[in-house]
């Protein structure tokens, strides 16, 4: 009876525990919709101060455009927003998503030439990768693609058994 008790003492303090860590996860997460929703006005306003660097005539929208640019972000940097870093740095596909290649002689294999998109960390979590160009020297030979499905030469194989 004593060791019964035990165990349903131990097992309502493990459904404690676990409900807490799912409260915290929801608190945390909770806000990950308005998030993404918001991503494509924070692009929209990106490509707004682009277009606006090559109009000199109007200084005063885009001072505008960038004070709104600013205070967006401190808001979702706030909430847990982060900007994942990629021009220079080497291609990582749990932050970077490639969509084309370039062929720069003078830039290391494999290293990210151009952001086509922002890609966005909340909460320590990937909610956007970055569409990025990375560089490519050389074409590697026929076969060595890595997905390529190559035998592995430790495993000999069986032949197969006749069906009965």
């Amino acid at each position: 009876m004593k060791e019964r008790l035990l165990r349903a003492h131990a097992d309502m303090d493990n459904l404690r525990k676990r409900t807490a860590k799912d409260k915290e996860d929801i608190r945390n997460f909770a806000n990950e919709n308005l998030i993404c929703a918001l991503l494509p006005i924070l692009d929209n306003f990106d490509h707004a101060w682009k277009a606006a660097e090559m109009a000199p005539d109007f200084q005063q929208f885009r001072q505008g455009i960038y004070l709104i640019y600013q205070q967006l972000m401190k808001v979702l940097t706030e909430t847990g927003l982060d900007t994942i870093e990629a021009l220079g740095q080497p291609f990582d596909p749990k932050f970077h998503e490639a969509v084309s290649t370039d062929k720069k002689e003078n830039t290391p294999d494999n290293q990210i030439t151009d952001i086509i998109r922002k890609g966005y960390i909340f909460k320590k979590r990937v909610i956007r990768p970055t569409l990025v160009r990375v560089n490519k020297i050389a074409e590697k030979a026929q076969g060595s693609h890595p997905n390529a499905i190559r035998p592995n030469p430790l495993i000999q194989g069986e032949p197969l058994a006749p069906n009965d």
